[in-house]
């Protein structure tokens, strides 16, 4: 699709010129790029579809719709005993958000940002290796009507995880964009939970941006979570900066009933950084489920770990993995880990290790395997008195348990095992079983 028919976004007149100019850069940038397309090797096997509705006719100012209440667990509400950002149809909206804390995290948001709030927003040029992907991060940029900028101050520790939430329209049709940025300053720590609500129409497309950058020495624990029942097209592009000395720690859950495009690019820039991404991507009868991560070491001493976890019930799941060594780099190490679980015929699994290394002092790993669960083990469990739909259960549980431990705070481990046990639901019920 030729970008130079994205139409410009409406913002509202009274922008500031700081933001304007942010908004304008990304438009030419896209502009000059181009949006992705089946040619682009990682875009192959993506359903592009969505891109005719979101570069057309995009309206930013438009109002967002009504607030309503919302439905959920005590675990749930015990998230939201701290810093809570709900974004509706992508545009922030107060009623269901929730400031508590706010002294060791300064916000702002986007749409409300004054001369200054936006002159720190990062550039985003194109990445190595990324040029076809971050190219749906400047789209979210240019007609982003709204989003956060979370500061996490230097040696600081938010008493609670922050809360950033997605919540689709449920009215019908539509697009949305949002673009966030989250910084940790040298020496802080924080917990940050983004999770996808399941009030969208089947045919609503919300494609988002988020930018990490962890200060030295920092710490970071990303929990991110699809709902098994969110039915929109969701297209996300995630881009971490990892200082020196700093970690990164994501954890997800990738659980559409409908698609799901995930692209992250992880960056360790500093000396000794860390970054750990585990996923569990659930691939039910008719969802689509695609993630794309690149681990580039642009620094000496840096450590990359990669491990997806793919369970697939008659639905489609791509997972192309990829570790980047520049030349010259040293005392680098990276580990890569894909597995399929087929829980049912007609699974469409692409799993793609990549390894790009231009060094020679690196420790590299990777594998990919695909396969049925164990019949020897399904077979011991019956014969301990479990029914088969226990046993498939309780061994799927185990692949997860990996992906998903404790952290040691009882709300955030509540939330991450019932969101895992409503996606086991999902996922087993449509391969011929159900919840025990």
């Amino acid at each position: 699709m030729d970008a130079s028919a994205l139409h410009a976004p409406l913002v509202a007149t009274d922008e500031p010129d700081c933001l304007a100019r942010w908004r304008a850069e990304a438009r030419e940038l896209l502009a000059r790029l181009g949006l992705p397309g089946r040619h682009d090797e990682h875009w192959r096997r993506a359903d592009l579809g969505f891109l005719a509705a979101a570069t057309h006719g995009i309206d930013a100012t438009a109002a967002p719709a009504p607030a309503h209440p919302v439905a959920g667990t005590s675990e749930l509400a015990g998230l939201r005993a701290g810093i809570h950002l709900c974004f509706e149809s992508g545009r922030f909206a107060p009623a269901l958000s929730h400031l508590v804390d706010a002294a060791a995290v300064r916000v702002t948001r986007l749409g409300a940002a004054r001369a200054g709030d936006g002159a720190a927003a990062p550039a985003l040029a194109p990445h190595a290796g990324l040029v076809g992907d971050l190219r749906l991060a400047l789209l979210s940029r240019a007609a982003a009507a709204d989003g956060a900028q979370m500061v996490v101050p230097s040696g600081s520790t938010p008493s609670r995880p922050l809360v950033l939430e997605h919540v689709g329209s449920s009215a019908g049709p539509g697009t949305a964009f949002v673009s966030h940025r989250l910084c940790l300053e040298p020496g802080a720590s924080a917990t940050l939970v983004e999770f996808y609500d399941d009030r969208s129409a089947a045919d609503f497309t919300l494609l988002g941006e988020l930018s990490i950058e962890l200060g030295a020495s920092s710490r970071l624990l990303h929990v991110r979570m699809v709902a098994p029942t969110h039915g929109a097209r969701l297209v996300d592009t995630l881009r971490v900066d990892v200082g020196r000395g700093a970690e990164y720690v994501q954890r997800t859950l990738a659980a559409p009933a409908a698609a799901l495009r995930s692209t992250q690019a992880l960056a360790l820039v500093g000396d000794g950084a860390h970054a750990v991404l585990h996923a569990g991507a659930f691939a039910r009868r008719q969802a689509d489920v695609d993630l794309r991560v690149l681990a580039e070491h642009a620094a000496d001493a840096t450590r990359s770990e990669q491990t997806v976890h793919v369970l697939a019930a008659a639905g489609r799941a791509t997972v192309d993995s990829e570790a980047l060594v520049p030349p010259g780099r040293r005392c680098v190490h990276s580990r890569q880990s894909l597995r399929a679980v087929l829980l049912e015929a007609g699974s469409d699994v692409a799993l793609r290790p990549r390894l790009a290394i231009r060094s020679d002092d690196v420790d590299s790993r990777h594998g990919a395997t695909t396969a049925a669960l164990p019949q020897d083990a399904l077979f011991y469990l019956r014969s301990r008195g479990l029914d088969s739909r226990q046993a498939q259960r309780l061994l799927v549980s185990a692949h997860l348990r990996r992906i998903f431990p404790a952290t040691g705070d009882e709300a955030l481990d509540a939330f991450v095992q019932g969101f895992v046990q409503a996606a086991l639901d999902c996922v087993l019920v449509g391969a011929g079983g159900a919840a025990a």
